[in-house]
């Protein structure tokens, strides 16, 4: 099994003991022909602090800024960019057009994401009491206008310019193709920017409490198993599940 999970509100949830966590480590321990990836908006360096401390099983792989950069881990505990993809992604991403035209048509009411360098990608956030349907339905319109051929992700108060039909799906399946990897992908997560990993996924893990399963978008997402809790705890109850395992993975 290839587990490509994301984290926050899924691998790392709010409400979720780290006894639970603990749990779904002893399993993957157990278990050692599951290859595990993390995939999220995080930067490298957001989700490396993020994790420090919280986790005992690092993944094998980190997909990060929203699938437009892939890192392994070293056997010394360091992370290397896969440089073929970035490559890839940076024929797809004329930063310096990009940059200027995100400057001049951002609309009033959308801000950059403070303290961060995203990553051949242009991250935002809309302010409190902003209609962000509207803002990035705007902001959409003048990128297209301007001819720019992007992306444009919306994801809670969020919003990220990708590369055109780049996403965490795309860079989950450049991995798992560069990795010759013939077991089943099952992805884990809970929000709108997972919706790409869901498209090249076997499985899904969908948690319950996220806002793709409480939102009219879950009919996007096929082969779905929905445990009956979020975080760590559903997780290990979808991979350990005969449901999961038999019906989804043959």
């Amino acid at each position: 099994m290839h587990l490509i999970s994301d984290l926050d509100g899924t691998w790392l949830h709010p409400r979720s003991a780290p006894s639970s966590l603990r749990r779904l480590e002893a399993h993957l321990a157990a278990t050692p022909d599951i290859t595990l990836t993390f995939a999220t908006g995080r930067t490298l360096a957001s989700a490396l602090g993020v994790l420090e401390g919280r986790i005992q099983r690092w993944p094998n792989h980190l997909i990060t800024d929203v699938g437009t950069a892939i890192y392994h881990r070293t056997i010394q505990g360091d992370w290397d960019e896969d440089q073929d993809y970035a490559d890839w992604v940076r024929k797809r991403w004329d930063s310096d057009f990009l940059e200027l035209m995100a400057n001049r048509w951002i609309p009033e009411g959308v801000q950059r994401q403070e303290g961060i360098t995203p990553l051949r990608r242009i991250a935002l956030e809309v302010l409190p009491g902003r209609n962000i349907k509207l803002l990035s339905e705007h902001l959409r319109k003048n990128l297209e206008e301007a001819g720019a051929r992007v992306d444009v992700l919306v994801t809670g108060r969020c919003i990220d310019i990708l590369p055109n039909g780049l996403h965490k799906g795309t860079a989950a399946a450049f991995l798992h193709s560069s990795l010759h990897l013939s077991a089943p992908i099952v992805a884990c997560g809970d929000s709108e920017n997972d919706l790409g990993l869901f498209s090249i996924a076997d499985a899904v893990v969908l948690m319950p409490d996220g806002a793709i399963w409480t939102s009219s978008k879950r009919h996007q997402v096929r082969n779905a198993f929905v445990p009956t809790k979020s975080g760590p705890v559903g997780i290990l109850q979808a991979i350990q599940s005969p449901v999961l395992t038999y019906s989804r993975l043959t």
